[in-house]
């Protein structure tokens, strides 16, 4: 008799659904042998633990007896942790970008039993709502469309994996030259928001792998508009709502182009890629306020995010059944916090009202403010002093959940950015969090020249990827520069090894993201759906 199997995973996101009424399975190859058995379609859902939105669709449908109990009738389904299995992620997000749909997270997919797509969504809502239809009605479509038009899913069976394969094997060799990046920053450039940085649109990432991109190029040519949307940007992130005033750190994203109301999850890579960002604005510039951000989010990460001597993978968005209940206050909690100190002086500085900025409550920001940053030298000494009474009060609130799970590429992105950082601003204790970090990683993970990708509790999951490669091989490089110990040159040596001989694409050149020996040993066959080339360098 089927049942949840997600009793027997060994990731924060799968246990979190293993009291679903749904039947899950894990991705494997017993799903993809029953739906083959059964002739019934596959239903993937992909999401991660602190997605705010895999958390609502959680609540409202695979919790739900009546919307679990058409899933186990029609449809075989299976349940993936993007941050475990990132190849089938990137495997079906691909998908969805071909076929125009909007993909993201959760991602839900309605699959053949060879792991096809013939229709993919992300969020569904319970009911009819905003132009969506209501996942039960969806789940109802869906199973009819399979059973009645096979035909048409032969058709899309056909097409999408085609489709795939002519944009990850087109040839796509050439020289790479500097050219390239300034015609690709200018691009970039043209498509930012040059009030408050960002590309244009309702919701701001902050992508500091393009403001890197645009300060280079400002480096390399003088051209003072890529320093302007760089500045722009960076100021926002570090003085807007995306950035932790309390605590350190930063939110993943804000919903809105002034960057006032972020979702409140927080992801220890981008975390670590935009510390590494800031810091080359700051090694060039000498900015004050780059130095303090920095330094409270390396507080933040060695603070919340360390498990055994690496870090772990993210906070969820949502705590006592509230998105962002944990970082936010009412102007009655600020006065309480601040007894004594001014509190009025704070509340200018940092945006706080009676009315609040979400649901009543406020979120603090630098920007548009009474008293904008920056304020003399004693209020900001002040203010750095309140924050952390602040803090003080929050930590007695239920925390947002942590996801333990340790990642290699994650854990090569931070041992990177602590290892830079610490050299640079002659913090030794971050560099030894680094070598710390590291030598976990090497011990937990390692095995000879070979890496796992990840590592909860005692066990290690999945092989390396192509990114947990690349990511520890450059934490090594960071490191031995750090230091001068060559025992991290020698290991970065033998992952590039590893990489060249199990990854390297030798007919249209760049590296495949899963190694040659196991691109998807445990799912559907990869002749028609393969993981991607990830660079074609």
């Amino acid at each position: 008799m089927s049942r949840n199997q997600l009793d027997q995973s060994n990731t924060t996101y799968l246990l979190l659904h293993k009291d679903n009424p749904v039947h899950w399975y894990p991705w494997g190859p017993e799903a993809f042998a029953e739906a083959e058995a059964t002739g019934k379609p596959i239903l993937l859902s992909i999401g991660y633990s602190s997605c705010h939105w895999c958390h609502v669709m959680n609540a409202e449908s695979y919790s739900d007896p009546e919307t679990a109990a058409l899933m186990n009738e029609h449809f075989i389904n299976i349940k993936v942790d993007r941050d475990e299995r990132p190849d089938v992620d990137l495997i079906y997000q691909s998908a969805t970008a071909t076929t125009g749909t909007q993909g993201g997270w959760p991602l839900n997919a309605f699959l053949t039993p060879k792991g096809v797509p013939y229709f993919m969504g992300a969020y569904f809502p319970n009911e009819d709502r905003g132009g969506q239809r209501a996942f039960k009605k969806l789940l109802a479509d869906m199973s009819r469309v399979y059973r009645e038009n096979p035909d048409q899913i032969a058709l899309n069976a056909d097409k999408v994996p085609q489709q795939l394969n002519e944009v990850w094997n087109r040839d796509s060799r050439g020289p790479l030259n500097i050219a390239i990046l300034d015609n690709s920053a200018l691009r970039i450039g043209q498509k930012y928001d040059v009030f408050y940085g960002g590309l244009i649109g309702p919701q701001k990432f902050p992508q500091p792998h393009m403001m890197e991109l645009l300060f280079r190029a400002y480096l390399r040519n003088g051209i003072s508009q890529f320093h302007q949307l760089t500045a722009t940007t960076l100021d926002y992130v570090l003085l807007a709502s995306l950035y932790d005033h309390v605590g350190g750190g930063f939110f993943r994203y804000a919903t809105d182009e002034r960057w006032t109301i972020p979702h409140f999850e927080k992801l220890t890579a981008d975390n670590a890629l935009l510390i590494d960002f800031t810091l080359l604005f700051w090694q060039n510039k000498g900015n004050t306020l780059c130095q303090t951000r920095i330094e409270d989010s390396v507080g933040w990460l060695l603070r919340e995010m360390k498990v055994e001597d690496a870090f772990g993978t993210s906070l969820d968005s949502n705590s006592e059944g509230e998105e962002g209940r944990y970082y936010t206050w009412t102007e009655a909690e600020i006065d309480a916090a601040l007894a004594g100190t001014f509190s009025q002086k704070f509340k200018a500085a940092f945006g706080i009202s009676r009315e609040g900025t979400l649901r009543g409550r406020n979120i603090l920001r630098r920007t548009a403010t009474q008293a904008p940053f920056p304020q003399g030298e004693a209020d900001e000494a002040l203010f750095a002093k309140q924050c952390g009474m602040l803090l003080a009060a929050r930590q007695k609130r239920p925390a947002p959940m942590r996801d333990d799970q340790i990642l290699a590429d994650v854990n090569g992105i931070v041992i990177t950015a602590l290892a830079n950082a610490g050299a640079a601003m002659r913090r030794n204790e971050w560099v030894t969090a680094a070598i710390k970090a590291f030598d976990f990683i090497v011990k937990a993970l390692g095995d000879g020249n070979l890496l796992y990708h990840s590592w909860r509790a005692g066990k290690r999951g999945h092989v390396a990827f192509s990114d947990d490669y690349a990511h520890m091989a450059r934490a090594a490089l960071a490191l031995w520069e750090a230091t001068g110990d060559k025992r991290f040159l020698e290991q970065a040596k033998r992952w590039v090894h590893t990489l060249n001989e199990d990854f390297w694409d030798a007919l249209g050149d760049g590296y495949y993201f899963t190694s040659h020996s196991g691109r998807s040993p445990d799912g559907p066959s990869t002749d028609d759906l393969r993981s991607k080339p990830t660079t074609s360098q």
